[in-house]
Order: structure tokens, then sequence, then C-alpha cells
């Protein structure tokens, strides 16, 4: 054999050899490329799927704000359209008054004009004090839940739903805190706005609250949505400022035993003269000082006879 042959006999398995770790490289970059790959679109379905959720909850989000939006435009023109009717027709009365002075109005026509003036405006009154009802139909105040850094409202009002055993709880539009205030040097826990979709969730969680009293004789405590304290909280009705100070003074008049019972019902206050007796419905302080002054009334006379 020649020296060149043996010489390339020789070399040809140390040039293979000296190959194949740069193949082996080759190979591993390739697979570190192809996880990479992998694991970039698994992170960019990730992100895309995130993006649709997010995008989606905005969706709805912005849906719901345009729907109550929509709704509050179409009760602020209506109330709009009432004043101007008011003003329109004040102004007649004013321009009617001017020009028969100096003649001498028919009998009454004045006094009929501004009567129609007063009774528009109470009509007026009424209406926008029924769009501030329909407005809390479906709210609710909790009172009495320690405020701690963060809570979710959402999560301790499901877990009173579950300790009541309505299941499901309620649908939820929103829930908040009202703005903190001091009471006197002490500081009180501010008050919880439950906004619920409709007015059939807020019934059915007062029912369950009714029946949960009844059952276990005792009010609602912390304990239920998961503290350690035997503390009292409160689930009520929220209510206008207008049917508040009619509830206040109902509750003042329950007191002095004028009236028998004292409720809220659709944000609205109702009472009973006596026991057993109808809810009537109250939708001024004046009708409520009326009813109770002729109740009073028919009872001294009662009385004399």
């Amino acid at each position: 054999m020649s020296a060149a042959k043996r010489l390339r006999e020789k070399t040809n398995p140390d040039l293979k050899a000296s190959r194949r770790p740069d193949e082996s490289s080759t190979q591993m970059l390739q697979l570190i490329n192809e996880r990479f790959d992998e694991q970039k679109e698994i992170l960019s379905s990730e992100l895309r799927e995130s993006e649709a959720r997010v995008l989606s909850n905005l969706q709805e989000k912005f849906q719901a704000m345009a729907t109550e939006i929509h709704s509050l435009t179409q009760r602020v023109t209506q109330l709009e359209n009432e004043v101007k009717k008011v003003d329109e027709l004040q102004q007649r009365v004013t321009e009617l008054a001017s020009q028969l002075a100096a003649n001498g109005p028919p009998s009454g026509l004045v006094d009929e004009l501004k009567q129609q003036v007063v009774d528009l405006d109470a009509r007026l009154v009424a209406k926008c004090n029924a769009e501030e009802d329909a407005a809390v139909a479906s709210n609710l105040r909790w009172h009495g839940v320690p405020q701690v850094e963060g809570e979710n409202l959402k999560t301790l009002f499901h877990k009173l739903c579950f300790s009541l055993q309505l299941t499901p709880p309620p649908v939820v539009k929103s829930i908040f805190r009202v703005r903190p205030r001091q009471s006197g040097q002490s500081f009180v826990d501010p008050i919880i706005i439950v906004k619920l979709e409709n007015v059939r969730g807020k019934v059915e969680l007062l029912r369950a609250i009714g029946a949960y009293r009844r059952d276990k004789k005792v009010q609602l405590s912390l304990q239920l949505i998961g503290f350690e304290s035997p503390a009292l909280m409160y689930m009520n009705e929220q209510l206008t400022k207008y049917n508040y100070e009619i509830f206040k003074e109902a509750m003042r008049l329950k007191k002095h035993k004028q009236l028998t019972a004292v409720f809220t019902r659709r944000g609205v206050v109702h009472v009973k003269l006596s026991e057993g007796g109808e809810p009537r419905y109250i939708q001024s302080s004046l009708e409520l000082s009326e009813l109770t002054n002729d109740v009073g009334g028919a009872h001294r006379n009662s009385f004399r006879e």
C-alpha cells in the first residue's frame, strides 16, 4: 500500500470524527429553535386569548354604560320637556295677568290658570320622584362591614348569599363603598352600595334575610361573611333623599304609637295604621301628617262618644 493511500485512510476517519460534533451542534440548535417557535406560538395564542377576553369584558361594560346613558338621556329629555311646559304656562299666566289687570280680568280666570300651574308643578315633582325611585329600585345599602385593605366586596356579597343559601346569588351590576365619614371622634366604616341587575334579585335577597332571621332568631352577623366577630351588620333598601325623610318621620310616628308598622318596598315607604291593617303607600310627609291626624281625630271623637 502506498504512503499516499495510507495517509488518506488515516485522515478520512479523523475528518469524519471532526464533523460529527458540528452535526450534533446543528441538530441541537435546530431543536432549540423549534422549542422557541413552539413557546412563541403558545405565548402568542395565550396573548390573543387574553386580549379577546379583555376586549369582550370592555365591550360588555361599555354596552352597559351606553344603555344607562341612553336611559338617563331619555329621562332628562322628558323632564326638560315638562319643565319647559311649566315655564311656558307660568309665562302665559304672567302675560295674561298684565294684559287683564287694566281691564279687569274675568272672574276666576287668573286663579284658574294659577291652579293649573300648581297642578302641573305637582305632577312634575311626582314624576321626578318616580324617576328617582326607579333609579334606586334595585339598590341596597349594606351597613356594618369593616373596611380592610385589598377587600373584594363582590366576594363578600357572594359569601353572604351562600350563607343564606341563596344560590345562585343575584347578579351584581356594581358594588362600592360611599365616601368615608367621621362620626364624632370615631371612624365609621363606609356604607356599601350594592346595585343589582334587577328588582327581583333584591326581593329574593331580602326574603332570604327575613327567613334567616325567623329561623335562627338572630340578626345578620359578620361571621356569615368570614369575619371572626359576632358584630351585627344590616342590609336595607336604598332610598332617595326625599323618601328617606318620609321614612324617618314615619319611624318617629311609630315610636309614638301613631303607626303600627313602617317598611319600605321597592324604595318607597309604606305604613300600617293598625295591626292587620292594609299597607298604605306614602308619597309625602304632608300626606303622612294628614293621615295620622285624621286617625288621631277619629280616635278622639270615638273616645268622646
